[in-house]
């Protein structure tokens, strides 16, 4: 069960990254939609005033933005970029020919590009392709969870921080992940790793604002929040994770609660089912902190957590 130091309906979250289309009237629409779908899959539509839903509800990984009036793009980008979870979502609107200042109002206000239609939607793929090649190379995104890397979470760390918001650094760390991998191997230590990364995705799925969780690298992972949804974040993630881990043992192993090893003396040893430990730090608002003081105080909650029998969560009893 779930311990802590201090106190502060899960919805599946598919795999499948999907581009989304925002417009309310444009001719050119389907076959953008034909040749977007070629070169991404799947592809969204909605309209300005639905845009910000569900770009929440869906793993929309590109937004291609084709406003009939200039203030419809405009303050569909102000709201995005005025969020931590849509900040980096890469954007490109495409737009009626309104002059250069449009093109410069839409790329002060965040777009990654700004075209002028009539354009061939093969152009628009062009871009997107693009964009998202620089963007995954930027934010070193997880092959094996699709989710943003360090650099990306450092990003949103840092824009928060530097607006003096309260805000909560999570890292979260699997205990005992080498003795399953030494067990059944490491196709079998990826799916424990898939089992957190979503857990916390459902996790953080339907808490408002959205916070911003990273996979950066083996088995850590990290999460961007406000204070007051700890508690809740790290609740639901250790129960939907042990229920997800446990099913991964084989039934003998799981029955008991324990694998057996050998270890290099050749002598058997036990190894308890898989955990989960979650160290916190906290940003204060009044005061000014940095990345790294934050990460720094996040590392040693989790060794205070990693310490302590069971999924465990530490938080910082001051802020940074």
């Amino acid at each position: 069960m779930l311990s802590s130091i201090e106190s502060p309906g899960e919805k599946s979250f598919p795999v499948v990254k999907e581009v989304l289309i925002v417009a309310d009237h444009y001719k050119e629409l389907h076959g953008l939609q034909q040749a977007l779908s070629r070169g991404f899959g799947q592809v969204v539509t909605a309209s300005f005033a639905d845009a910000i839903d569900v770009i929440k509800r869906a793993p929309i990984t590109l937004v291609v933005m084709l406003p009939d009036q200039l203030t419809q793009s405009l303050s569909l980008l102000a709201e995005m970029r005025s969020s931590w979870f849509l900040a980096t979502l890469p954007v490109i609107v495409v737009a009626t020919d309104e002059g250069t200042t449009a093109t410069v109002l839409h790329l002060e206000l965040g777009a990654d590009v700004a075209l002028r239609a009539p354009i061939e939607p093969e152009i628009i793929v062009q871009y997107a392709k693009s964009l998202l090649r620089r963007r995954a190379a930027l934010f070193e995104q997880s092959p094996l969870t699709e989710m943003p890397g360090a650099s990306a979470f450092r990003v949103a760390v840092e824009r928060n921080v530097s607006m003096r918001r309260a805000v909560a650094i999570c890292r979260l760390d699997i205990d005992r992940l080498k003795p399953v991998v030494d067990r059944y191997g490491f196709a079998r230590g990826s799916s424990v790793i898939e089992a957190l990364a979503r857990a916390l995705q459902n996790s953080t799925s339907n808490v408002r604002p959205r916070p911003f969780a990273a996979h950066v690298g083996g088995d850590d992972f990290v999460a961007l929040c406000q204070p007051r949804h700890v508690r809740q974040i790290a609740n639901r993630t250790v129960v939907a994770f042990e229920i997800a881990a446990d099913r991964l043992y084989d039934a003998e192993d799981r029955e008991r609660g324990y694998i057996e090893l050998l270890d290099k003396r050749q002598q058997l040893r036990r190894a308890a089912l898989v955990t989960l430990s979650i160290g916190v730090a906290l940003a204060n608002q009044r005061r000014k902190c940095s990345y790294e003081s934050l990460i720094t105080t996040a590392n040693e909650m989790l060794a205070i957590a990693k310490s302590q029998p069971g999924s465990y969560v530490a938080v910082a009893r001051e802020t940074v």
